[in-house]
């Protein structure tokens, strides 16, 4: 996480002593993993340079969500809880296009780490039997496309789509089932997912001034 929070801070350094235009925004965001959707949202700074470069950070957070079916394992039927928590931090670069107008569609990409908790829970007769919580961070990048729109005044909303990759994560872990004869269940971190982002940005200092 340190080498993260060092770029964000050396970008931002730089950025504003170019007499960048510095934004701070906010925004909800829908995770989707598997078909899967888990909602969060996240907080960013960023420092726009000539109204083209934009370099900064972006922290967001998708809280604990669990998806349960029923499955058999040495002949009996058990439930299945999984789901995953996870908690990027992360460098951002984007670049504009569309220099003098209101609307900015961009380009760019996150990369940083992701904090992944991943929960397993298995209950054969209203006991839970298996009860795991995983804890893990993995490096990830994430390429993205949006459009910011400009209100006329400090503010601008805007609406992205990422794709996230994370190094290390997807591994297949098999957790023991106590009681059911050394039998047991595959669990998988989230590893490749999309989320799509909508959000307000407040421009605190105009580019060149």
């Amino acid at each position: 996480m340190k080498p993260v929070i060092s770029f964000v801070v050396v970008f931002l350094f730089v950025a504003v002593s170019a007499s960048a235009q510095l934004i701070l925004g906010g925004q909800a965001s829908l995770l989707n993993h598997d078909g899967n959707n888990q909602w969060g949202g996240g907080v960013q700074i960023k420092g726009l340079i000539g109204d083209r470069v934009a370099i900064g950070g972006i922290i967001r957070s998708y809280p604990k969500n669990l998806q349960s079916e029923t499955s058999s394992i040495s002949g009996e039927n058990v439930t299945i809880t999984s789901g995953n928590a996870i908690t990027p931090v992360a460098g951002m670069i984007e670049y504009y296009f569309g220099k003098k107008s209101a609307v900015n569609p961009y380009l760019g990409t996150d990369a940083g780490v992701y904090f992944n908790n991943n929960f397993t829970i298995v209950n054969s007769d209203n006991v839970d039997v298996v009860n795991e919580n995983t804890k893990k961070a993995y490096f990830g990048i994430a390429p993205k496309g949006g459009l910011m729109i400009k209100t006329g005044g400090l503010f601008a909303i805007f609406a992205q789509a990422q794709y996230h990759f994370l190094f290390g994560s997807g591994d297949p872990e098999n957790i023991t089932v106590p009681g059911f004869g050394g039998a047991s269940i595959e669990t998988k971190p989230a590893d490749k997912f999309w989320t799509f982002d909508a959000g307000i940005l407040l421009r605190l200092k105009p580019a060149g001034k």
